[in-house]
């Protein structure tokens, strides 16, 4: 029985670390994928003619391959890199709307309008409402002290320790002890 429960836990935690490593962090998506997800975005948001698709996408995808070369680039300083790339996407962004009819370039002025909006009033209900503080560990205890022990060092290598005699005991007064002169 217990072997049939040992090989049952061995099994289990062999499963559990197999799973355990499966799991993978989430990998970067690649310019290409980032480019694909947003034109499908913009193809529903600005419903964009199949004459403008390739030409945005070459606009999309350029500005996603820039993006990747300034993050290499500035990989240790943040700010350097949020500046270079509000150059490349304003740049981006103003040939993309080079290529879109007034109607669509209104609608995304509405759009972007309603997205601060949504935004701000996220933003808002943070402050009202933060997210609960993540659970604190209890504080460690510290050991405790280990208790004094009466033993007596060890001798030193090649002596021979002498145990002490035990004191001797007095005889119990009621117990008396047969003589030959007490018979008792």
């Amino acid at each position: 029985m217990k072997k049939i429960i040992l090989s049952l836990v061995a099994v289990a935690i062999a499963f559990a670390t197999t799973n355990a490593q499966d799991k993978k962090a989430p990998t970067q998506k690649t310019p290409e994928q980032r480019t694909e997800r947003f034109m499908t975005k913009l193809t529903e948001e600005y419903a964009l003619t199949e004459e403008q698709k390739p030409k945005v996408k070459d606009l999309i995808l350029k500005r996603e391959q820039s993006r990747d070369e300034l993050r290499k680039k500035y990989a240790d300083d943040n700010n350097s890199f949020a500046t270079e790339f509000k150059k490349a996407n304003a740049e981006a962004d103003k040939n993309v709307k080079a290529l879109l009819t007034p109607e669509q370039i209104e609608h995304q002025k509405q759009y972007i309008e309603e997205a601060r909006k949504r935004n701000k009033e996220n933003a808002e209900r943070r402050k009202l409402n933060p997210p609960p503080a993540p659970p604190v560990a209890p504080a460690a205890t510290p050991a405790a002290p280990a208790p004094p022990t009466n033993a007596t060092p060890p001798p030193a290598p090649g002596k021979v320790e002498k145990t002490p005699a035990p004191p001797p005991t007095a005889p119990k007064p009621d117990a008396v002890k047969p003589t030959p002169s007490n018979p008792k």
